[in-house]
């Protein structure tokens, strides 16, 4: 899970080995019984994912203002990154001057997709790139080399534990919008991207935003069954 945790299938899986394992250990003779018989093999819970709001997504954005993760959270919104893709970036992979990111995708032929992204989180993550290097001038040898855009306070890719424990789950509490996954921010800029051309009360940086995604998303129903509970402010 995005917490660190196993996920439902990965128990799943696991038990199905396990089991597996000890079935053949009975019939060759190693062990007695099957320690697995009468263990429940465990449940996959079906996830609905989520997408915020527009005042939702507003309200997730002031209240990140300040916060150090602020351009993490701003990125993963805007430009439908997973919360794997943006935390695997390097800043050579971050183009501002023609505000453009290159993701690692194995799924894509090429291994990379562009994202473009709009002048809003340029500004942000060129704010951002001046902070990160005065920290790392500021510590000196302490500083944990690399090059990593995401880092932690004395350098070092950020872990996603600790983003998502340390930073996510409090930053849900201020801004007000009950549980939700990093992923449902992916989510949530696939369903701007599908209403923006009509929504035009969209508030401007998340027009901006969802314009760009709206070139480049590949739209199925995963993020159009939101659409009829999306409320534009």
């Amino acid at each position: 899970g995005e917490d660190g945790s196993l996920s439902p299938r990965t128990l799943q899986y696991s038990y199905t080995i396990l089991r597996a394992m000890l079935q053949d250990a009975v019939r060759m003779g190693h062990a007695d019984r099957n320690a697995t018989d009468g263990v429940r093999r465990p449940k996959v819970h079906r996830y609905e994912a989520r997408a915020l709001t527009s005042e939702e997504a507003g309200r997730l954005l002031k209240a990140a203002e300040g916060t150090r993760y602020a351009p993490l959270w701003r990125l993963l919104l805007a430009g439908g990154l997973r919360i794997g893709e943006a935390l695997g970036l390097d800043w050579p992979d971050v183009d501002l001057e023609r505000a453009q990111v290159r993701v690692r995708d194995a799924k894509t032929p090429a291994g990379v997709r562009v994202v473009e992204i709009a002048r809003e989180t340029v500004a942000v993550l060129r704010s951002w790139r001046a902070a990160q290097a005065a920290e790392r001038l500021r510590l000196g040898p302490r500083w944990r080399s690399g090059a990593a855009v995401f880092t932690g306070p004395r350098g070092g890719r950020l872990d996603r534990h600790n983003a998502h424990a340390d930073h996510w789950t409090p930053l849900l509490e201020r801004a007000g919008v009950g549980h939700l996954r990093l992923h449902d921010l992916r989510h949530t800029a696939g369903t701007l991207a599908l209403v923006v051309t009509t929504a035009t009360s969209l508030p401007r940086s998340l027009r901006a935003a969802a314009q760009l995604t709206a070139g480049r998303y590949t739209l199925s129903w995963t993020f159009g069954h939101f659409y009829d509970k999306l409320q534009v402010a």
